[in-house]
């Protein structure tokens, strides 16, 4: 996930003083008076730095006396001892000064809040690692320098973990400030993405305690695109970063620690140690600068906001541990796919998620004026966490969400699509997960980890907050905005998790050159308790609470009637592009003039275009920042056009139009017509295609164009692969589309210009 490759590191500790030390100890059999010789090592010990945990004069005062509460044996003092060189490795490097970006954050009870600045630190797997004595490289590309990292000990006590100073911040990593936020920019130069944490001061991290809470943020995600996650999530990080553990002795100053539900194996050290072991290069990676270790990193996961402007979700992962802080897994407890244990590890990998559009609420979250939430424009994202009692000590029973935005507060839609008792469900429950676990075929690993009261468990003992940007190199991000799994049909329920085309559109690769300016933006932190954070909730039509006091200046949300889609009065027909059909829907079963009620499964039925004039309509000039429109997306745009030409022109050889070819190049010159009706034989074998029956292909030269790849090939002049590129690279306005595409799919031919 980073081009920037650099970890924790640490002090150099000398071997002759553990040598020293395990000599003198291995000889020593019963307690002792502290003798020269081993007040000689203990200095020996402090002046190489070793000991450098202690001042050189409290640590003679604390081992030689004058009194001490109890007798020291020679092999306990010893053992301390060997300690001290653990907890003095893996120094911070001293090359730059940190110069963190900050945030702000609220607190407040019933009618009061306090507003604070806390700063945010880069990761440490993003960072820096070099010798502790000078500039070289630990890890470097995709690989660790044996030459220093010979072992995960050796590594840790060589390597120095370097500060990040504040125009680094930006010009590496693309994190810029905002105000009350950060702006995490996906490729800034040769990095990609990034991802920080919040302080509570400069040695430690800020602990989340969420149950019998509500937690918001203002988030913008209007510029993040398919194939990737501008993320917010909670994670059981220890509070310092695992400071003291192993050889760490950096900590969460500098980023030190992370895990998370997914038991990451590219975590470059754990527990204080390298993860150099059985290291390797990730296979997918075409950028050369991720690796896997052996090890995973696991603790639990709380997923705030998982979201692009097409998608977004929310999602609860437990896991079987039940202390803070790293959990290094191997083996089986790492739950990896690839060795078929994804439900054996420790952590529930999948999660318990409500994606409006998974669950078939198609029309509450997107881009541009016909969404419920308007993905376009920034918002402010509210989670609350319901105890079974309504107190800090209850069990966690219910995640709930709203949003706000333009002053109204908007609640997350009804599941329509599970079963009604005594009313559909809208919020993350046991029961909630169990149905819909059911309904989509997959395993509730989610209760099976403990459920909704192990993840409170978790919450109790305090999560630290992390802000991300990445994309997928893995699965592409489908699981969140497209058709996941790939070998489910799109029409089963849970299958389509949003309108984006997936496969390679939505790969790194692509999504990097294409979007290298996507970014998103998180401001604005604010804790509560429950119905003290926002001046206005669902269901209200004034501030609830009284408006709070603040030791800062804000502006108050407006106070308006809020609008929701489970509450709003439905019209006599649904819109274009609605829901109008499907099991237990209970809104209208017609749609507007011009529009057909179109079955896409016994689940959703849509409105969808129905005449000439509906075509007008659905393909006529938007507002430039509704780029998104309907479920056609990309597909039923350029690439709809070329699709079937591209299939049949990959292959280097002659081209040998077929039938088949005829009739696709009959369907494209005919206009205004149902395209999904027209080509449904031709696009039998092409599953990976979904085509808007919205999409119209209005090319002026269309005919001219089939004439002259129908008409006999002529000795001496075969239609190769590049005659029909160049011909269609033809400077013709209505091939635009058609030549960007072609360029970026990287055909690789020469084009006439």
């Amino acid at each position: 996930m980073t081009a920037s490759p650099a970890e924790e590191g640490g002090e150099e500790s000398k071997p002759n003083a553990h040598a020293a030390l395990l000599q003198f100890a291995s000889a020593a059999e019963e307690e002792m008076t502290l003798s020269d010789e081993l007040e000689g090592i203990i200095r020996n010990l402090a002046e190489t730095g070793a000991a450098a945990c202690y001042p050189w004069d409290a640590l003679r005062i604390l081992l030689v006396g004058p009194e001490r509460p109890y007798p020291r044996t020679a092999m306990a003092l010893c053992t301390f001892l060997l300690l001290l060189p653990l907890c003095a490795a893996q120094q911070p490097g001293t090359l730059k000064s940190e110069g963190s970006p900050t945030m702000t954050v609220k607190e407040c009870s019933k009618g009061q809040c306090t507003t604070k600045e806390h700063k945010l630190v880069l990761d440490a797997n993003w960072r820096w690692i070099h010798t502790t004595e000078g500039y070289k490289n630990c890890y470097d590309g995709n690989e660790w320098d044996t030459s220093i990292c010979a072992d995960p000990e050796a590594c840790a006590q060589d390597c120095a973990l370097e500060a990040v100073d504040e125009k680094q911040y930006e010009r590496i990593y693309g994190i810029t400030r905002v105000p009350g936020g950060v702006r995490l920019n996906f490729v800034t130069g040769s990095n990609v993405g990034s991802r920080l944490f919040l302080l509570e001061d400069d040695d430690n991290y800020k602990l989340f305690k969420l149950k019998n809470r509500e937690f918001a943020m203002d988030v913008d995600s209007s510029a993040v695109e398919c194939g990737m996650n501008g993320a917010m999530y909670f994670i059981e990080m220890a509070a310092d970063g695992g400071k003291g553990v192993g050889y760490n002795a950096a900590g969460a100053k500098y980023g030190t620690g992370y895990c998370d539900a997914q038991c990451p194996h590219d975590v470059k050290f754990i527990d204080g140690k390298a993860n150099s072991k059985n290291w390797k290069p990730h296979p997918k990676d075409f950028s050369n600068t991720m690796g896997l270790g052996h090890y995973g990193a696991c603790c639990a996961e709380m997923d705030i906001w998982e979201a692009n402007k097409m998608s977004t979700a929310y999602t609860p992962h437990p896991c079987d541990i039940d202390t803070p802080g790293q959990y290094m897994c191997s083996g089986t407890e790492c739950g990896d796919n690839d060795s078929g244990e994804r439900y054996d590890g420790v952590c529930d990998k999948d999660g318990c998620d409500i994606n409006p559009f998974r669950n078939q609420n198609t029309t509450f979250y997107g881009p541009g004026e016909q969404w419920a939430v308007d993905s376009s424009r920034p918002m402010t994202v509210v989670t609350q966490f319901l105890t079974t009692d309504g107190t800090d000590s209850g069990d966690l029973s219910e995640i709930r969400r709203f949003y706000v935005q333009d002053g109204r507060a908007v609640a997350s839609p009804s599941i329509t699509i599970l079963p009604k008792a005594p009313s559909y469900p809208d919020s993350i429950t046991d029961q909630t997960c169990k149905d819909m676990k059911e309904l989509f075929d997959n395993q509730n690993d989610f209760q099976e980890k403990g459920g909704n009261k192990a993840m409170g468990e978790s919450l109790s003992r305090g999560h630290v907050a992390a802000f991300s940007l990445w994309d997928d190199i893995d699965v592409h991000m489908m699981w969140l905005d497209s058709h996941y799994p790939e070998d489910r049909e799109r029409g089963e329920p849970g299958v389509q998790r949003g309108m984006c085309p997936g496969g390679e559109d939505s790969s790194p690769r692509n999504v990097r050159s294409k979007h290298p300016r996507g970014y998103v933006t998180f401001a604005n932190v604010a804790i509560g308790e429950i119905g003290s954070t926002q001046s206005v909730y669902p269901g209200t039509t004034g501030p609830v609470p009284p408006t709070a006091s603040t030791t800062t200046t804000t502006s108050p949300v407006a106070t308006v009637k809020p609008t929701t889609t489970v509450t709003a009065t439905q019209p006599s027909c649904a819109k274009a592009w609605q829901q109008c059909g499907g099991r237990n829907h209970n809104g209208p079963t017609c749609c507007a003039d011009g529009w057909s009620c179109v079955v896409d499964s016994e689940w959703y039925s849509q409105c969808k275009p129905g005449t000439d004039t509906a075509f007008a309509q659905a393909n006529k000039p938007r507002d430039r920042r509704q780029k998104f429109l309907g479920p056609s997306f990309m597909q039923s745009k350029a690439k709809g056009r070329i699709t079937f030409l591209m299939n049949l022109i990959r292959p280097a050889g002659d081209i040998i139009l077929s039938e088949r070819c005829n009739i696709a190049l009959a369907a494209i010159a005919t206009t205004a017509k149902k395209m999904e009706t027209v080509l449904t034989d031709f696009w039998r074998d092409a599953p990976d295609l979904t085509l808007s029956e919205g999409e119209t292909f209005q090319h002026s030269a269309v005919e001219p164009l089939k004439q002259s790849l129908l008409e006999p090939r002529r000795e001496g002049a075969p239609w190769t692969t590049q005659r029909l590129c160049e011909l269609l690279a033809q400077p013709r306005t209505s091939y635009k589309s058609t030549r960007i595409w072609l360029r970026n799919w990287g055909v690789g031919f020469k084009f006439r210009e």
